[in-house]
């Protein structure tokens, strides 16, 4: 993607409002709509004392620690800052997910020695590691709190990855790969894991999302490519081959 070519396709949505509407829609609703249903379908499954439940809930969990690491580690420009283009949408920055969960935020985090925050992740991660052995043991009581050994690998990603956080950041940009298509493509895999007609449907919306990106300016296609296959490929292996 140029910059001319990036405002062919501002000049297109311009003089379309109703694919400009369709766009925003697939930007900004689509993934609140994931949002809402990812939840209910990891509800589901463990009220329902559904065995599938861990791997519907570690591996887009995986996915989106893993993406963020990548993102922290390879630090490419944004569209925006590369080639200096107005997006037709705008991004909207969010405070650290996970910082958020545990009650931590503003100055306070920020001024908090690498240290303690390796230390603060890694107790976050052993709690969710916890959460999972406690949430396995509600599935399957007669086998008491005990792991297999694709659920414990699983679990154990998910632990190590979730110091990801703490990880400093080089200095640089946070475009690749899109974490917005990664965890589309990953939550879309779960429900294909559970339903295949749900699954379908949330497959399409996640291609949605993945197109909007680039369209609405705020990634490169690259960017939407590369988390759309590490989505893929994450799920193929926690849901397939583990």
């Amino acid at each position: 993607m140029t910059k001319e070519s990036y405002e062919k396709i501002r000049a297109w949505f311009g003089e379309r409002p109703m694919a400009l509407a369709a766009l925003k829609f697939a930007y900004s609703r689509l993934p609140a709509a994931f949002f809402c249903a990812y939840p209910l379908l990891l509800a589901t499954l463990f009220f329902r004392g559904d065995t599938r439940f861990l791997k519907a809930l570690l591996v887009p969990a995986a996915v989106f620690m893993l993406v963020s690491l990548m993102r922290k580690l390879i630090r490419l420009p944004r569209p925006a800052e590369a080639l200096g283009i107005v997006p037709l949408l705008e991004r909207k920055k969010r405070e650290d997910l996970f910082s958020n969960l545990m009650g931590f935020g503003g100055s306070f985090w920020t001024e908090l020695p690498r240290w303690a925050k390796i230390f603060l992740y890694s107790l976050y991660g052993i709690w969710l590691l916890f959460a999972a052995n406690a949430a396995l043991y509600t599935l399957r009581p007669p086998a008491g709190i005990r792991f297999s050994t694709s659920e414990t690998a699983a679990a154990l990603l998910c632990l190590l990855i979730s110091v990801e956080p703490a990880v400093p950041a080089r200095r640089g940009g946070d475009s690749f790969p899109s974490r917005h298509s990664a965890s589309a493509v990953a939550i879309a895999a779960a429900f294909l894991y559970v339903s295949l007609p749900l699954g379908l449907l949330m497959s399409l919306a996640a291609v949605l999302i993945c197109v909007s990106r680039p369209l609405a300016g705020v990634h490169f296609p690259r960017d939407a490519a590369a988390g759309a296959i590490i989505g893929t490929a994450v799920a193929i292996i926690g849901f397939l081959v583990i």
